[in-house]
């Protein structure tokens, strides 16, 4: 299938030398290149655990058993080797084929569908003008460019790039990188992933660049080459390791930026339903619409999306820096914001900076205030990401090219997660030891300060043994740097021979004491 590349001004290096995740075997050499989804009804067969692609715990071994043994018996069969295989966003591999084994595979009632698997290509400290006019300098949640990262805690969050890999530039926070192009080259050999990973989460301090949600850990996944070239199943297979890594760690909040695009009209419908499943699984999902300049609906990824609904995928149109829609964006009901696109200054995979224009340019701003929605506001879903993004974006009083009004994404009023802290005074309150008469009562208190952010109150009790009751007077809705007395009863409502430690906390965060009693 003929592709064409989109906007990409840094030159190709020689590669970082990183270490990366293993490749893939190189497939059999049938000539075309497809992805096969299996049907529900997988073998209860036991995997061949022997097989050496299974040592790569970001590929075949990070498959479900069932579904490695399919792929295997499959291969088996028809006599093919496959390049990825995938069992969290949909069941299935990919693999070039000649016509005969595509049509066995076709024919067999254990596969549900084959189709071409297509080619994609990346849509192409100073302070850049995206990152101040998004709003990111005055949220104070980001407070970007104030020289110290010391915004919202992003701790809890992690970045996915899916594109050409990051390299280890000093002011990008780089983790774990895996490689599903199978070129043994780590690092970024082309500059498009480094570049979008400044953008999402560059440091806030006097070097280079500062990003979005300033150093939000990236995990780089690299699905193009040197080119900037790669095919949809290299995609499937990042959404699949996204999906397994946000469900193996649920505490974490995701978001994942793919800068990637096709050729106008193109659909894969087991990508769309990757990028469907990996959001179910709690992955917020950021897309470039295009550089094609036309509708951007007929597009696969793109097509998830839709100014009008929340599904937890936002496609993302470029304006200039008089909020303008750029000539090349692609433009439609299916753009869901418009961010910064045109000479967008970010670091370099020469370790330096580098210049560059494409929606691939406008989509990390979203990301990074996806990643910044997520850790001030954790208990939000991907849709609910997606609409509160929305919901902030702003009318800039210029128009699309179908007419309609540009919004574009504005941060200015993500404020960082308020939390309540406390200390207590005494740390233990001892009721000493008593012998109880019958509704014998004990009354001790404690001094709580809150040295939080919010508002905080102490609420109910733990650990209480059978035949004792506490009771005491709530700390509601103390203001920050304000203190409250909570007054405590140890009541025996019987004579009881019971002998128990009482231990409670206050339902506060961060702040904790403990009560003791001794019953006779």
């Amino acid at each position: 299938m003929s592709f064409h590349k989109y906007l990409i001004s840094a030159a190709v290096l020689s590669a970082m030398s990183a270490a990366s995740a293993l490749a893939a075997p190189p497939a059999a050499a049938g000539g075309n290149a497809v992805i096969v989804q299996l049907a529900p009804n997988l073998i209860s067969a036991a995997p061949d655990l022997s097989d050496a692609r299974v040592r790569d715990r970001t590929g075949f071994g990070n498959l479900r058993p069932e579904v490695l043994a399919h792929i295997q018996q499959l291969e088996k069969s028809y006599g093919f080797k496959a390049k990825h295989g995938f069992s969290q966003v949909l069941k299935g591999f990919s693999a070039d084929l000649t016509p005969a084994q595509i049509a066995q595979l076709r024919a067999n009632p254990a596969v549900r569908l084959v189709e071409p698997d297509a080619k994609m290509f990346a849509v192409a400290q100073a302070l850049p003008w995206g990152i101040s006019s998004t709003g990111a300098t005055n949220s104070p949640a980001a407070l970007a460019g104030d020289g110290l990262d010391n915004g919202t805690s992003l701790a809890q969050v992690r970045a996915f790039v899916v594109d050409t890999g990051v390299a280890l530039h000093p002011d990008i926070n780089v983790g774990t990188q895996v490689n599903y192009v199978g070129d043994g080259i780590a690092g970024d050999c082309n500059g498009h992933g480094t570049h979008v990973a400044g953008t999402i989460g560059a440091r806030d301090n006097d070097a280079a660049v500062v990003g979005m949600a300033p150093g939000v850990q990236v995990l780089p996944v690299k699905v193009l080459d040197c080119s900037g070239s790669g095919s949809a199943s290299n995609l499937i297979k990042a959404f699949d390791y996204a999906a397994s890594t946000a469900t193996a760690n649920p505490n974490i909040k995701y978001v994942l930026n793919a800068s990637i695009g096709f050729p106008p009209g193109t659909t894969v419908a087991t990508l769309d339903t990757a990028v469907q499943n990996a959001v179910a699984a709690g992955v917020f999902v950021a897309v470039a619409a295009g550089n094609d300049g036309t509708d951007s609906c007929g597009n696969t990824m793109v097509n998830l999306s839709n100014w009008q609904s929340y599904t937890g995928v936002v496609a993302v149109g470029a304006i200039d820096s008089a909020n303008r829609e750029a000539s090349f964006s692609n433009y439609g009901t299916c753009v869901g914001v418009w961010a910064p696109g045109v000479s967008v200054l970010s670091t370099s995979n020469s370790l330096g900076t580098a210049t560059m224009s494409g929606t691939s340019m406008a989509t990390p701003h979203v990301t990074g205030a996806a990643a910044l929605i997520r850790a001030t506001e954790p208990d939000l879903t991907p849709a609910q990401v997606d609409a509160r993004i929305k919901s902030l974006a702003a009318a800039v009083g210029t128009v699309s090219k179908d007419g309609r009004s540009v919004v574009s994404l504005n941060i200015a009023s993500v404020a960082p997660r308020l939390v309540s802290a406390a200390t207590v005074t005494p740390a233990v309150l001892d009721f000493g030891t008593s012998r109880f008469a019958k509704n014998a009562k004990v009354v001790g208190s404690v001094s709580i300060q809150n040295t939080g952010g919010a508002p905080m109150s102490l609420t109910g009790f733990a650990n209480v043994p059978r035949g004792v009751s506490l009771s005491g007077q709530n700390c509601v809705n103390v203001a920050p740097g304000s203190s409250c007395t909570a007054t405590f009863t140890l009541d025996a409502s019987k004579k009881t021979t019971i002998s128990a430690t009482v231990a409670t906390q206050g339902a506060y965060r961060n702040g904790s004491f403990t009560m003791r009693a001794t019953v006779n």
